[in-house]
């Protein structure tokens, strides 16, 4: 009888154990969307910025 509780308790801990790297995983997984996200974010940021200052030194050579 103390075995089969002994058993019932590691199944219910492997259970909550294998919920919360699950989670942790979604959250990782979600972290690194972010992530990716913003990086994309900032790279067209920044094409966009120099393509302004590539236009603008056009425009003004072009004044000249």
């Amino acid at each position: 009888m103390q075995i089969l509780r002994t058993q019932e308790a590691q199944i219910i801990f492997n259970k909550k154990l294998k919920a919360q790297e699950e989670k942790k995983e979604k959250e990782y997984a979600e972290k690194c969307r972010k992530g990716a996200e913003e990086y994309k974010k900032e790279k067209q940021l920044e094409k966009k910025e120099r393509n302004e200052k590539i236009l603008k030194n056009k425009e003004d050579l072009l004044a000249q």
